[in-house]
């Protein structure tokens, strides 16, 4: 009977740590991304547009891609990651350099969907809220 307790508790341990587990890993952004920007901070020379990315993350989380910024006053942006990483609580950080200037994104990570804040002021964009879903 001992036995059959300490076997159904090892079970039941194991039950407990496999449900957590996702939890604590760290979100996959690789792959294609399409969303929006939208000016919150006046003055904004424009109110928006559109946003995709193509990432690539490595296993401690640090991306390397490319995005495209469309709707700003400089037209269409083509930036490259600079430095980007996406963290165990499923924070998500990335700094772009598009042509001299630089843009900044920050967010959460939930599933397919990326939310958070862009500081585009280098480029026109003053700062606002982003979207990003695959």
């Amino acid at each position: 009977m001992k036995k059959y307790l300490a076997i159904m508790a090892l079970l039941l341990a194991l039950g407990l740590l496999l449900a957590v587990a996702p939890a604590w890993a760290r979100p996959d952004v690789s792959g294609v991304w399409h969303g929006t920007w939208t000016c919150t901070e006046q003055p904004c020379a424009k109110a928006g547009g559109k946003v995709s990315a193509n990432m690539e993350q490595d296993g401690s989380g640090h991306l390397k891609g490319s995005y495209t910024v469309d709707g700003g006053p400089k037209g269409v942006l083509r930036c490259t990651v600079v430095t980007g990483v996406v963290s165990s609580d499923h924070q998500f950080g990335t700094e772009l350099q598009c042509g001299s200037h630089s843009l900044w994104m920050s967010g959460e990570v939930r599933g397919d969907t990326i939310q958070g804040r862009y500081d585009g002021t280098q480029v026109g964009m003053s700062t606002g809220s982003l979207k990003l879903s695959r």
